[in-house]
Order: structure tokens, then C-alpha cells, then sequence
């Protein structure tokens, strides 16, 4: 049955919860960390991407749905996001994103596991969250995620032998002697690839492109041409 919350933020590694009920409100304390059992979900995207960090409402042995929904962030001591039914009715749910998340994210509970979909990802949203389901009976359920952001490098530099740097076109050069050009990429975290043009010289004397390989972006690679 499909089921509707808000915005949100999701979770990794937890932070042991108490909580205190008390009349149409719960509140938390922080006291220390504790993880999900199934261990976190890795979730990863880019800046100005989009994501989606999955939370599990379906109790595990009672077969019921959360009535309320707490999303926390490592380092931080309040939730970023909070979700409160007062019953399993969704579609009525009060939904209280953080400042930050007001806008880009959405909490959808249309698919199981419910989704924050997150858009306009930036790199500060990187970390470890909880999702932490609470339910009738006083009992909860916690999901964790672990985000990674992907920042892209800066433009890469292409500079020859002599460290100068090269636009489009470089040379003149003799023929036989050795052309030596360095690729420079600065900045950018959590790469994963990066592209490599393998060239030639044709019969006419003429450097064109062989191929493009797929390279790991933690190595360095060497190539005489």
C-alpha cells in the first residue's frame, strides 16, 4: 500500500537514541553510538546530482508501519528531518526538514523501502545518517546510510616537457624527437575514473586519437608516445 511522508535526510552509523514520550510529542537524547544490524547502505552521488536514501517503515515481527520518523546526521544533536503521523495514516503526516534540506529533498513512502530523494546534492550533505522509524507499541526501527558526494576535479592542465602550458595545439616539434605532455588534475573527491586519450602518429606524420581507456583515478600512469 503506498504510502506518502516528506522531505528528509537519511542516516548511516547511529547514534544511541533515548527517548521520552510524552503527550502528542517525543523528544531524544543523544548518548552514544549504536549501528543498525543489517549494517550501513552506501548511497553515492554528485554535487548538483540527485540521491536517494532508502529507511525501512515496515516493523520487522508485527508487520505495522511507523507512526512517526526521526532522519539524524552524524555530528549534528538534533534530527535534520522529522516526520510525525500520530497513526499509520501518511498521507496526513506533519513533515519538519532542517533549514538546509527545505526545498531539495522529499521523503516518498511510495516504494519499500520508503526513499528520501534528495536533489541539488552538495558536498556538505556527505555522512553518516540514521533513519529511525518509531512505532505504536514503543518499539523502533533504525536504517543507516553511508553518503558519499563525488566532487569533480578542476579543469585539467596539459603542459609540455619545459612545465609550460598547452592549449589546443602544440609544437612545432622535430620529427624523432620524444613529445612529452603532462595531464594536471586538481582537486575533486571521491573519484573513481578518470578518462585516458591513448594517440598516434599516423603515416602522414599527423598525432590523432587512438583510443579511451578507462583508468583507475587513484594510479599514476606513464606513456611514451
Amino acid at each position: 500500500m503506498g504510502r506518502q511522508l516528506g522531505f528528509a535526510d537519511q542516516p548511516d552509523a547511529f547514534w544511541g537514541l533515548t527517548k521520552r514520550r510524552t503527550v502528542m510529542k517525543t523528544s531524544f537524547i543523544r548518548v552514544g553510538l549504536a549501528k543498525d544490524a543489517a549494517g550501513p547502505t552506501v548511497v553515492t552521488s554528485r554535487v548538483g546530482g540527485d540521491a536517494a536514501l532508502p529507511c525501512q517503515l515496515r516493523h520487522v515481527t508485527t508487520d505495522s508501519w511507523a507512526v512517526s520518523v526521526s532522519w539524524f546526521k552524524r555530528g549534528l544533536f538534533v534530527p535534520v528531518y522529522t516526520v510525525d503521523m500520530g497513526s499509520e495514516n501518511f498521507l496526513q503526516a506533519r513533515h519538519r526538514p532542517a533549514h538546509l534540506w527545505a526545498g531539495r529533498a522529499y521523503f516518498s513512502s511510495a516504494d519499500e523501502p520508503a526513499l528520501l530523494i534528495i536533489g541539488d546534492v552538495t558536498a556538505a550533505d556527505a555522512g553518516l545518517y540514521v533513519c529511525s522509524a518509531f512505532f505504536a507499541n514503543g518499539s523502533e526501527r533504525n536504517s543507516t546510510v553511508r553518503f558519499v558526494v563525488v566532487v569533480p576535479p578542476e579543469t585539467p592542465i596539459i603542459r609540455d616537457k619545459f612545465g609550460s602550458k598547452v592549449g589546443n595545439v602544440t609544437g612545432p616539434h622535430r620529427e624523432g624527437e620524444a613529445l612529452t605532455l603532462t595531464c594536471e588534475v586538481s582537486g575533486g573527491k571521491h573519484l573513481l575514473q578518470m578518462i585516458a586519450f591513448i594517440v598516434h602518429f599516423s603515416s602522414d606524420k599527423i598525432l590523432s586519437l587512438s583510443r579511451i581507456i578507462v583508468l583507475d583515478a587513484e594510479a599514476s600512469y606513464t606513456r611514451a608516445l
